[in-house]
């Protein structure tokens, strides 16, 4: 038998608190944190020496002197090069792993779900799809009109399971979470 929320896909644009929820719900609630980006970052880590904070971090939206683009823009432009060859190239490594984990009794938290080829991933892997919504949040410039920030922000409130709004503290956010996790609930709003 399955546990409750064994796959729950996070989705909202850059900065509405996707990385912090998973985090919360991980060291909490024991679920393992899968993004669908890690192996983009991974490859770009290799390739152009970039650095942890670079693409996980802070530093994610500043301009590499050596190369001219924000860390941001080389994985939104390299993923999307890959996925042009080959649609599934991220969506397969994200299968294997999520079905791994669920397979061992482990349940997963995906910190960014962002596509809709992502999103019909994750709804037939039986995933909660839950948005996040934060006032001001979002990639900066020209890098929010990026898929990866509009796709799924574009559909409505039906689409999703869960809608999140992410306007007071962490602490409220988790406060929401834990609820609907206890009570097996839904959240609009």
């Amino acid at each position: 038998m399955s546990r409750p929320f064994s796959l729950i896909c996070l989705a909202g644009v850059s900065g509405a608190g996707k990385d912090t929820l998973g985090q919360f719900m991980a060291e909490r609630y024991d679920f393992e944190r899968v993004a669908l980006a890690d192996p983009i970052k991974a490859a770009l880590m290799g390739l152009l020496q970039l650095d942890p904070e670079q693409l996980w971090g802070e530093r994610r939206n500043k301009v590499d002197a050596r190369l001219g683009r924000t860390p941001r823009e080389l994985y939104q432009r390299f993923g999307q090069a890959c996925v042009e060859l080959d649609p599934d190239v991220w969506l397969r490594p994200f299968r294997l792993r999520v079905d791994a984990i669920r397979r061992g009794g482990g349940r997963v938290i995906c910190t960014d779900l962002r596509t809709r080829a992502e999103w019909q991933a994750a709804r037939e892997l039986g995933a909660s799809i839950w948005l996040i919504e934060r006032p001001g949040a979002g990639a900066p410039g020209d890098l929010a009109r990026h898929a990866t920030e509009t796709q799924l922000t574009q559909q409505g409130h039906d689409a999703f399971d869960v809608v999140l709004r992410n306007d007071a503290t962490p602490q409220a956010l988790y406060d929401t979470v834990s609820r609907i996790l206890t009570t097996g609930g839904a959240s609009r709003g």
